[in-house]
């Protein structure tokens, strides 16, 4: 089954999209906060690599947990 692992700041209005966008979307978790981005990324990569999930690194910089 396909999965993806991204990165936000408003994870509600995140599976609200995803929910929109992907029938029957099972799984969803928050896998950790960070403080800042560059940690955030970092983990974001590590996941994506290690269960072979699609990631789109590089997004908008942001503030916030």
């Amino acid at each position: 089954m396909p999965c993806r692992v991204g990165l936000t700041t408003n994870p509600d209005a995140r599976k609200r999209y995803w929910e929109s966008q992907v029938h029957g979307l099972t799984e969803w978790r928050i896998l950790g906060t960070y403080n800042n981005q560059a940690d955030a990324q970092a983990h974001e990569t590590r996941s994506a690599s290690r269960n072979g999930c699609y990631a789109h690194a590089g997004g908008p910089s942001v503030s916030g947990p």
